[in-house]
Order: C-alpha cells, then sequence, then structure tokens
C-alpha cells in the first residue's frame, strides 16, 4: 500500500516540460498563423519556425506568439524595405 501511495501518483519524468525564463517552456514555438494581408508562408520543425514573406507587406495574425530558448524564429523578407 505505501508504495501505491508514495509512486502512482507522481506524474513521469517524461511529463515534465522543462520549463525557461519567464515559465515558457524552452520548445514552445508560434501557434496558429495566419496570414491576414499579402502573402507569406510559415514552416515550422523541431528547432524553429520560418515565415518566407512573398510580398512586401503582409500582416499574420498568430493564436500565440511564444519563442522557447531553445527555439528559433526567422522571417525572410523580400528587401530591405518590406
Amino acid at each position: 500500500m505505501w508504495l501505491l501511495g508514495s509512486t502512482a501518483l507522481l506524474p513521469s519524468a517524461g511529463a515534465l516540460a522543462q520549463v525557461g525564463p519567464g515559465g515558457i517552456p524552452v520548445n514552445a514555438q508560434p501557434t496558429g498563423g495566419r496570414v491576414v494581408v499579402g502573402s507569406a508562408g510559415i514552416t515550422q520543425n523541431a528547432a524553429g519556425t520560418v515565415i518566407n514573406q512573398s510580398t512586401d507587406r503582409a500582416a499574420i495574425n498568430w493564436q500565440q506568439f511564444n519563442v522557447g530558448s531553445q527555439q528559433s524564429v526567422r522571417f525572410n523578407q523580400p528587401s530591405a524595405g518590406s
């Protein structure tokens, strides 16, 4: 009975997310990106998010825009005036 009570309710080590500064998980990425003006493509992988903007002006609405300490976000724009 003691063993069951001492271990059964503890989360497994894999269930605990690593948290960085500000309480943001270290692997947090922006989510729910939707282009509402102009043209852009959004790609994500395990290491980060890349936004390839193909018009000089673009607007993207994000559900959340968190960037964990082990992630990156890169905006590629067509010109310096974009």
